[in-house]
């Protein structure tokens, strides 16, 4: 039997389902198509609400969707929370709890004023993970890393400790450098003060010449 019922009254439901014990309000069942279907131009196509369970639960029990949201230029699935509850809960024991895929945007976006945007938490595995064709990962501002930084499979510490080694070395080749240039200076100015003491050695050795030829001369040599 199907129904179809009216109502122009804003507090008025055109249908309503009530169960006053632990049953459903209101069951949708289809075999190849919808359940429930919620539609609405400005305002909510589907509205779960409850003081202490679960508002909305989407159930699959193969390999489908349990919930499924979609649009065109809004939100798809928006999760709300005004205490210390969480907005959106995913769960999975074996697969991906929470998945956003985006063929041009961002697959996953959180913002927060104070808090933190994304909070990652593994008891035994990895609590993130980035893989990309550009970049793994990039960061605009500080980090700060409370644990061990490893690279390509080496400890930072390790990298740390190689690049104080080899600045050592580079002060020590350094210091080499300035002792053989010193080195140099010293045998340049010892060259040159041999060449300077050959050069009077030779004017002394013409001088010489020149005196005993005058004397040679004058003894009617």
């Amino acid at each position: 039997m199907a129904i179809n019922e009216t109502s122009n009254l804003p507090a008025q439901a055109a249908v309503a389902g009530i169960n006053t014990t632990t049953g459903d309000g209101v069951w949708g069942q289809c075999d190849a198509g919808r359940g429930i279907v919620g539609v609405s131009t400005n305002g909510t196509g589907v509205w779960g609400h409850t003081t202490t369970g679960r508002g909305v639960v989407g159930v699959n029990n193969e390999e489908g969707t349990g919930v499924w949201g979609e649009t065109k230029k809004g939100r798809g699935v928006v999760g709300i929370t005004k205490t210390d509850g969480d907005g959106t809960w995913g769960e999975c024991d074996a697969g991906r709890g929470v998945v956003g895929v985006s063929k041009t945007g961002s697959g996953v976006w959180g913002e927060t004023t104070s808090g933190r945007a994304v909070v990652a938490v593994s008891a035994t595995g990895i609590g993130v993970f980035g893989k990309g064709g550009l970049l793994a990962a990039q960061f605009e501002g500080n980090v700060d890393i409370s644990g061990n930084l490893t690279i390509q499979g080496v400890s930072i510490q390790v990298w740390l400790q190689r690049i104080i080694a080899l600045e050592q070395r580079d002060n020590s080749l350094q210091q080499q450098i300035v002792s053989l240039n010193q080195q140099v200076n010293n045998l340049q100015q010892q060259l040159a003060n041999l060449q300077q003491k050959e050069i009077a050695d030779r004017q002394d050795e013409v001088t010489g010449i020149q005196i005993l030829a005058a004397r040679i001369t004058a003894l009617g040599g």
